[in-house]
């Protein structure tokens, strides 16, 4: 069914299905038997979710992308992202998260939101440099940071340099949605604690700032802050009324506010404001709601880990496995290893009986035997497999066991967590229009293939 967000027309898609087995071809393009598998369209539909949730429905949407895209692939997320018209901008936690982006080609306007540039009072002068020419938008929270971005802009006017075309790929080639007009080189963004205590300028500072803005000419586009425990809906309100106070003398100059993340959507908090920065949640993560909630919204996870074994044998009863012969088998078994360990992001403490993985073909539940190792796990297996059968050993659902979710709640973390451990040594295959390859992020590397493939399981062209 087609959804309406703003005047923005997005389509819903079915969820991405893999067959049971595998492709030699694609295979050997992924270079990995174990593998994260991306839904791109489920990406494009948690954000539909998360902006038609907004009091706002021309509020600009602003992807964040930090942490590997929460280990889903950077890179190929922020492209999709951008391409489909689903984000308007990107959001990065450090400068090296956005040039990372900026080296990959993509040209979108990138907000840095780490405020990390004052650091016991000494300017970085450096990281200055690198987002002014690279037209990242830093978020600072003191003079200090807006005179060091002032004197990159005047090194600027006052000499021949000039920013050469690997490194200007300008914010706001395409005209920002919310402003007619791109944005200038060396804008900022500045950051207001209103309760977290982390990052940001104290309330009574920000007049300073905006004034020092104005002295140093350096272009200041918006002020933000950032939730502390949207849980807590009496907190949360005193937060979004110490904000509103801050900004209250400065709504008629043109500036932008924001303060909305994952869980402030969810639970309506400062939803009406200019922009929206959702983050766990477009990986289709519950930050803070009830879960029944969370899914009746139709949220979907994007992210699975699957696998075909490298190793299927059949032990007689009494042997061992596993570092420190954890497991005995007291029958004839069969026995596959999958070469995926925590060196790849797999928690240790997930061994010796305590998870299990899918058959894909049965749908069968394949304990994990013995100790995870830094590079394979042992799995117990109904029968001998297939040739390039396939397993998932996490779920892109909510079950309480085998998905991120069940994962987190299980070892007492956090979604978050679990995602970002998977490692750049498992290479990325991205799907969308239900399943057909899009591309494949290799391992250890910023070289994707692209695909032109009928299904996951095909050949591709």
């Amino acid at each position: 069914m087609p959804m309406l967000h703003g005047n923005r027309l997005m389509t819903q898609k079915l969820p991405v299905v893999m067959e049971p087995r595998i492709s030699v071809d694609l295979l050997q393009k992924i270079g990995r038997p174990v593998f994260v598998c991306v839904d791109l369209d489920a990406l494009i539909h948690n954000m539909t979710i998360l902006a038609d949730l907004c009091a706002n429905k021309d509020a600009v949407r602003v992807a964040v992308v930090k942490g590997n895209a929460y280990g889903h692939g950077a890179v190929p997320v922020a492209r999709h992202f951008m391409a489909t018209g689903a984000a308007d901008r990107l959001a990065v936690a450090t400068v090296d998260e956005a040039i990372h982006l900026r080296r990959a080609g993509i040209d979108a306007i990138i907000h840095v939101l780490g405020c990390y540039f004052h650091i016991t009072g000494n300017i970085q002068p450096w990281e200055m440099q690198r987002c002014v020419s690279y037209r990242l938008i830093p978020t600072v929270a003191s003079e200090q940071s807006i005179i060091g971005i002032s004197k990159c802009l005047e090194k600027i006017r006052t000499s021949d340099q000039k920013i050469d075309d690997y490194h200007c790929f300008a914010n706001g080639v395409n005209a920002d949605p919310l402003r007619n007009d791109s944005v200038a080189l060396g804008t900022i963004h500045i950051k207001v604690d209103t309760g977290m205590s982390r990052n940001g300028c104290q309330p009574h500072e920000l007049p300073q700032l905006i004034e020092a803005c104005k002295s140093y000419h350096v272009p200041l586009e918006g002020i933000l802050s950032m939730f502390s425990n949207t849980e807590d809906p009496v907190f949360s309100q005193s937060q979004i009324d110490t904000f509103n106070q801050c900004i209250e003398p400065y709504r008629n100059d043109g500036y932008v506010f924001h303060m909305a993340n994952s869980g402030a959507i969810l639970d309506n908090l400062a939803t009406d404001m200019d922009f929206i920065r959702p983050g766990i949640s477009l990986y289709g993560m519950n930050p803070c709601i009830d879960a029944d909630a969370f899914i009746r919204l139709g949220f979907r996870p994007s992210l699975s880990v699957k696998g075909t074994p490298t190793l299927v044998k059949k032990l007689c009863a009494g042997s061992k496995v596993g570092y420190g012969c954890t497991y005995t088998c007291d029958k004839d078994e069969w026995v596959a290893t999958f070469p995926f360990g925590y060196a790849d992001g797999f928690w240790r403490e997930l061994g010796e009986g305590k998870s299990f993985i899918i058959r894909d073909k049965t749908g069968e539940k394949c304990t994990v035997i013995g100790r995870i190792s830094m590079d394979a796990i042992t799995v117990q297996l109904p029968c001998q497999p297939e040739e390039n059968e396939l397993f998932t050993i996490i779920t892109a659902d909510f079950n309480p066991r085998t998905s991120v979710t069940g994962i987190a709640k299980g070892l007492g973390t956090i979604e978050h967590e679990v995602l970002i451990r998977l490692s750049d040594r498992l290479p990325r295959l991205y799907l969308y229009n239900s399943g057909k390859v899009h591309s494949i992020q290799c391992a250890f590397s910023n070289m994707y293939i692209e695909m032109d493939c009928d299904s996951a399981n095909g050949v591709a062209h």
